[in-house]
């Protein structure tokens, strides 16, 4: 299902060739019509013009969960297809194994990405070139603060780039003050400019940071029969071994970096691939018990029972994985609560009780926290406390039928 599901996003993204350069089709990709996100338009007074977006909502948005939080995929060239791509990715690697959190998917579209996404002026160029410096400053006091101060966000920003886009993603990564946590740079322009990036990174000291950084490289030509291509292709292994040794030089252990050449795909196709590589290299460690051998594979029903046995694992993992990504993240809400009603199921009331009582106590806005807590207090014979944890459900969730018929009992 998973496999397929990736196929028939790639197939629709080539086939409509979403990720075309020119700033013309850029505008015709960006007017399609959304049915999974909501499109808004932002004025910048830095920039001097109007930014399109669109936003992608988390399924925890609709369940009731106001205590969640959520970290931020920003796309850039956010575009239709852009956007859901990313967008179904993250929701498959989260519904099918909880492998990464519920994320917010915000795709971000450039006036002028020549421009914007360069880091600097190129006098043979025709075209405005080396407006980074001045997009990022707009990302940092404009677009970042109206993002936060409109959705329920942790703090951890992850950028996805691709061409020269993938360029932006990595100038931000080598400057003084990086603005996200963790980048996803497809098939990024790396030659630019005389090869800047990789120079301004050897010229450089550590790269003291906590961070998460996938790259990857299509070394298949676009015009294969085409003898010109080929070599330009061909020379752009040695600028991408340059900028990753150098990038493996400056690095500390904190910064966790994996580069993936791709012989079998080209600059467009390159894509999809680095999209669900990338999202796995990010989050990687999310479920626990992922342990690194050949043949281990701990599905997370099996987290459920450990879970259950063990609710203590839940903490220490989560601390842990908190500290790999430099942002906090809380133990995640399904664990909790599958984690309690297994452990009840077998009766281990305390892990039980443990459990749920985390739920409430990290989750305190989740209405389904509160009635699976009294639950708990109802089996183990405690009505009163039961009727006030339903109590409290209903007043967070009018809707939640399981309080009300739990407090329709209770009173009779």
């Amino acid at each position: 299902m998973w496999i397929r599901s990736v196929l028939l996003i790639a197939a629709v993204f080539l086939a409509t060739g979403a990720m075309a350069q020119d700033a013309q089709d850029e505008g015709r990709e960006f007017k399609k019509e959304l049915t999974f996100a909501k499109r808004y338009s932002f004025h910048s007074a830095l920039l001097d013009e109007d930014i399109e977006y669109n936003v992608a909502l988390p399924d925890g948005v609709f369940d009731g969960n106001k205590s969640r939080r959520y970290p931020v995929i920003y796309v850039l060239d956010g575009g239709y297809h852009q956007t859901l791509a990313a967008y179904n990715i993250a929701v498959t690697y989260n519904g099918l194994g909880l492998q990464m959190p519920q994320v917010l998917v915000v795709g971000i579209r450039s006036n002028n990405r020549r421009r914007d996404y360069t880091p600097s002026h190129v006098d043979k160029y025709t075209w405005e070139t080396g407006g980074a410096k001045a997009y990022r400053t707009f990302l940092r006091d404009e677009f970042f603060p109206h993002i936060e101060d409109n959705y329920a966000t942790n703090g951890h920003r992850v950028l996805i780039g691709h061409s020269h886009g993938g360029l932006f993603a990595l100038t931000d990564l080598v400057s003084d003050a990086p603005l996200f946590q963790s980048y996803i740079s497809i098939d990024p322009s790396l030659d630019y400019d005389d090869q800047l990036l990789a120079r301004h990174l050897e010229a450089r000291g550590k790269l003291d940071l906590t961070a998460q950084v996938y790259i990857n490289q299509a070394t298949r030509a676009m015009a294969p029969d085409n003898d010109t291509t080929r070599e330009e292709f061909r020379a752009m292994i040695p600028t991408f071994d340059r900028f990753i040794a150098a990038l493996e030089a400056k690095k500390t252990d904190r910064l966790l970096v994996r580069f993936d050449r791709r012989p079998l795909d080209d600059h467009l196709s390159a894509f999809i691939p680095g999209l669900y590589e990338g999202l796995a290299h990010v989050f990687k460690g999310y479920l626990p018990g992922q342990k690194e051998q050949p043949g281990y594979a701990m599905t997370v029903f099996d987290v459920y029972s450990a879970v259950a046995e063990n609710p203590a694992l839940l903490s220490r993992h989560y601390e842990a994985f908190s500290g790999r990504m430099g942002v906090t993240y809380p133990p995640e809400e399904r664990l909790i609560q599958i984690g309690g009603t297994i452990a009840m199921n077998k009766g281990l009331m305390e892990n039980a009780r443990r459990l749920y009582q985390m739920g409430v106590e990290l989750y305190p806005d989740y209405s389904y926290s509160w009635s699976r807590l009294g639950n708990y207090f109802e089996k183990a014979g405690d009505n009163v406390r039961a009727f006030e944890a339903y109590e409290h459900a209903v007043k967070l969730a009018s809707e939640n039928a399981f309080a009300l018929d739990r407090l329709k009992a209770l009173k009779e």
